[in-house]
């Protein structure tokens, strides 16, 4: 969680809400959030908000050594990029109860009717971590620190590092690499 809470640094000084037990219960369902609003990206060309819901188990892995013997393992997540005036601008979600893999919503698309906000375009997994470089990088949200790109770049490191969704986990450093604006 704290890794979580310090990708999220790089665009907002707000602190995520973790459900009770969230840092140490095993064996259930967690929830991490925003809280009951988004974050506000004010610093972003056309005034943009962040909305984190995150669902996760710690699950416990005593054939590892002490330092690795637990980790976070992601149930679903739907991170939602909204105007300030809530209006849709993309949806990336992971909810695998509903038969859809991993997919983004578009909103105010211009695309002749072809895709609609209720469109799920197949996106495989994507990390928070890729959301947030996403809105630094595109939308030209301005960072809350300066160092952001090395903290994105570390967080998604040791998030891609413990993926078991991967195949098996990774140590190579993340695959996106950070435009220079």
């Amino acid at each position: 969680m704290d890794t979580l809470q310090k990708a999220v640094s790089t665009v907002a000084t707000t602190k995520l809400l973790t459900s009770a037990g969230g840092h140490k219960d095993l064996g259930r369902e967690h929830a991490i959030s925003c809280g009951a609003r988004p974050l506000d990206l004010g610093r972003s060309r056309g005034r943009l908000q962040l909305n984190i819901a995150l669902r996760y188990e710690i699950v416990a892995r005593p054939e590892y050594p002490r330092t690795e013997r637990f980790k976070v393992s992601t149930r679903w997540y739907q991170h939602h990029v909204l105007t300030a005036d809530g209006r849709e601008v993309a949806l990336f979600h992971w909810h695998p109860v509903t038969g859809h893999g991993p997919h983004i919503h578009v909103g105010a698309l211009e695309s002749g009717g072809l895709l609609t906000p209720r469109s799920h375009v197949p996106s495989g997994r994507v990390p928070i971590e890729a959301v947030l470089r996403f809105l630094l990088t595109e939308l030209k949200v301005k960072p809350a620190r300066e160092d952001w790109r090395d903290v994105l770049d570390e967080c998604e490191f040791d998030f891609r590092r413990f993926a078991s969704w991967l195949g098996h986990p990774t140590l190579d450093k993340p695959t996106t690499a950070t435009p220079q604006p």
